[in-house]
């Protein structure tokens, strides 16, 4: 089976369910030599949920964390489910010992101002603001923190420093942003 031209059908929906559950069982093969990677994503982009429980076994996927990273995609980007998986979503924000690259915390945080557009929950907005006032973060985190708390907010994406590049964390900053979110989550300044 051709996995990168099914991935390209996945794409657009053109998976049948047959290639589907062949997918979701090599998947679930540990033995299998197929990428694993490129799998999940044929699963996460073809949009059906049937295969969710799989999906969700790799959101503890200690030995290859950028599977639990999509996995996390997949649940909460690509299929919507953020509030079904929040528990998740926010044990990652704060960090796990096996993330050793942050690769699973970075899409968590990003994620977590998504879901706060349109979501009130104060404890992952502090969560959020802890993080880029941790001056012993890692400067990736504390930005990817700062963009998501932005967003959060209801900035657009066009509005804020570009990721394409490390930005000051000061003056690249916009206080006010800072200021209301410590207001909506209650924050002591």
């Amino acid at each position: 089976m051709d996995y990168d031209e099914l991935l390209d059908r996945a794409k657009w929906g053109k998976v049948s369910p047959q290639e589907l559950a062949r997918v979701a069982d090599e998947l679930a093969n540990s033995q299998s030599s197929a990428d694993r990677y490129t799998l999940l994503l044929i699963l996460g982009k073809a949009q059906d949920h049937s295969h969710r429980e799989l999906v969700e076994s790799f959101l503890k996927c200690r030995e290859d964390p950028m599977l639990a990273r999509l996995a996390l995609q997949i649940l909460c980007e690509f299929w919507g489910l953020t509030e079904e998986y929040l528990a998740e979503l926010v044990e990652f924000v704060h960090g796990v010992p096996w993330d050793v690259e942050d690769d699973v915390r970075l899409v968590a945080i990003s994620i977590a101002g998504e879901y706060l557009r349109t979501h009130g929950d104060n404890d992952t907005l502090m969560a959020l603001l802890h993080i880029f006032d941790s001056r012993g973060a890692q400067k990736i985190v504390r930005e990817v923190a700062y963009r998501a708390i932005a967003r959060s907010m209801g900035s657009e994406w066009q509005d804020l420093p570009s990721s394409a590049r490390h930005f000051d964390l000061v003056t690249d900053v916009d206080g006010t942003i800072l200021e209301r979110a410590r207001r909506r989550a209650g924050a002591k300044e």
